[in-house]
């Protein structure tokens, strides 16, 4: 029971006594009820505390706020018209001319008029009364909020900014990185493209000698073998398969010109002189036959056929294989 009443003892409100000599509110506790105070003593319970704040929060009536209407006239802050009437619950005021609301001093001011006329109290219990309800602390601490949010609100915008800042700059540097690629693949195109037209200049260029040495990839410098053999006026090349008659496209290609021949170029037709493709080998064979035995004439070129196909059929056959 002790444990009990001491709780209850300890969460009962203190009762707040006005003295008009300090002219302020002084807390008292309820069992030192009597005071030694020479004055008149208004003791504040919370009953009139509740009451105060259902004056003050609650809207008003009709008559007074127009009563307010005509006991309050003050000029507009911005346009300085004497019109201003209360035209909310609140009694937030607004002017007729320029519609423009005059703001918490004399919404405020108009609440303490109501709350004094209903309450009958003056000025000093007023701001007791208003101090001992805590509405300057709320309003003191909702600014707070509201400077916090705004400094919040303000810093959640400039990382926004910085992120997308950061966010356009990886854009552009991966932009730059693709540039840099397709530079990269053009310049390699462009390099490729400058070494053919070095390797294939003198066919375009060149003269004749030089275009059929570039294209069968022969050196403008004759080899010393070639040279030997055109001193010595051999007109055959031997074929590389170590065959025993000689051949002279036995490769596919166009001879070169340091070479010198026996047999006459008009013979051969001018497209397969003047062709570049690849000849089979039995006709290599074939050409280089009829060119040597051209030169010695007709006769011999008949009797060499003759001979030739008199062979035996082994050699034919291998020949046919090759």
């Amino acid at each position: 029971m002790d444990v009990c009443w001491g709780s209850l003892i300890s969460l009962q409100t203190p009762v707040l006594l006005w003295t008009e000599s300090n002219e302020s509110w002084v807390a008292r506790d309820t069992e030192n009820a009597e005071t030694t105070e020479n004055s008149k003593a208004h003791e504040i319970s919370n009953n009139l505390l509740k009451e105060f704040h259902k004056i003050y929060r609650g809207p008003g009536t009709k008559a007074e706020k127009q009563e307010l209407n005509q006991n309050y006239n003050q000029a507009c802050d911005r346009c300085y018209h004497k019109g201003i009437e209360c035209t909310s619950d609140e009694f937030t005021l607004l002017c007729k001319q320029c519609t423009y609301s005059t703001g918490c001093t004399k919404r405020d001011f108009l609440k303490r008029m109501r709350v004094q006329e209903r309450m009958n109290i003056n000025d000093s219990e007023y701001a007791a009364l208003y101090n001992a309800s805590g509405f300057d602390q709320q309003k003191s601490l909702h600014a707070a909020e509201q400077r916090v949010s705004r400094r919040l609100k303000k810093l959640r915008d400039k990382d926004d900014e910085i992120f997308n800042r950061e966010e356009k700059i990886r854009d552009d540097e991966e932009r730059l990185r693709i540039q840099e690629e397709r530079l990269q693949s053009k310049e390699e195109a462009l390099r490729i493209r400058e070494e053919r037209l070095q390797r294939f200049a003198p066919m375009f260029t060149g003269s004749k000698e030089q275009r059929v040495h570039s294209y069968a990839g022969i050196e403008d410098t004759p080899s010393p073998s070639s040279q030997d053999s055109a001193s010595h006026g051999s007109s055959s090349i031997m074929h590389p398969m170590n065959l025993n008659f000689p051949t002279t496209f036995s490769t596919g290609l166009i001879p070169p010109a340091s070479l010198s021949f026996e047999f006459e170029e008009s013979f051969l037709p001018t497209p397969l002189a003047e062709s570049h493709l690849r000849l089979p080998l039995h006709v290599s064979l074939l050409l280089s036959l009829l060119c040597m035995n051209h030169s010695k004439g007709k006769t011999d070129s008949i009797e060499a056929t003759a001979k030739w196909n008199s062979e035996p059929k082994a050699d034919t056959k291998l020949l046919s294989n090759i």
